[in-house]
C-alpha cells in the first residue's frame, strides 16, 4: 500500500488488493443526458460572445433570423442546388438568407470535436422539429 492510502490493483498480497463493491460504482449517465448537459455548459459559455457578435452583425446586416429558421432555409435551398434548380429566384433567395442568418454561418475552427458534435445535434432538432427530418 503507498502512504497516501491508495490501493495497488497489481498487488500479489490479499490485502492490498481492492474489492469493488456494487455500491462504489458510479452508473453512466445516457447519452442523451450527457448531450443535454454539455449543451447547456457551451449554451451559456457560448451566449455572451454571440450576443455581442450579433450587436455587430446586425447594426451591419440588419435584424438577424432565429438559428433554427436559418438551419431549415438554408436546408430546403441545399435541397434545391442538389435538385439542379439553380435559378435566379433560388440565387435571390439564398443572397437573402446569407444577410439574415450572417451571425448562425461564421465558421470557428477553434471549435473542438465535441463543439461540433453539439453543433450538430442543435441542427439536427431544427430539422425534426420542423418536419423536415
Amino acid at each position: 500500500m503507498s502512504c497516501n492510502n491508495e490501493v495497488d490493483p497489481t498487488s500479489e498480497n490479499e490485502n492490498e488488493k481492492m474489492e469493488v463493491q456494487e455500491d462504489d460504482v458510479i452508473p453512466e449517465k445516457a447519452p442523451e443526458q450527457q448531450i443535454k448537459e454539455l449543451q447547456t455548459k457551451k449554451d451559456v459559455e457560448v451566449n455572451v460572445d454571440f450576443k455581442e457578435n450579433k450587436k455587430v452583425i446586425e447594426k451591419k446586416f440588419g435584424k438577424q433570423w432565429d438559428f433554427c429558421a436559418c438551419v431549415v432555409l438554408n436546408d430546403s435551398i441545399d435541397k434545391a442546388v442538389k435538385a439542379g434548380s439553380m435559378d435566379d429566384k433560388l440565387m435571390d433567395r439564398f443572397d437573402v438568407v446569407d444577410q439574415k442568418c450572417k451571425s448562425f454561418l461564421v465558421m470557428d475552427n477553434s471549435r473542438t470535436p465535441e463543439d461540433r458534435m453539439l453543433h450538430d445535434n442543435k441542427i439536427q432538432r431544427c430539422l425534426r422539429e420542423a418536419g423536415v427530418k
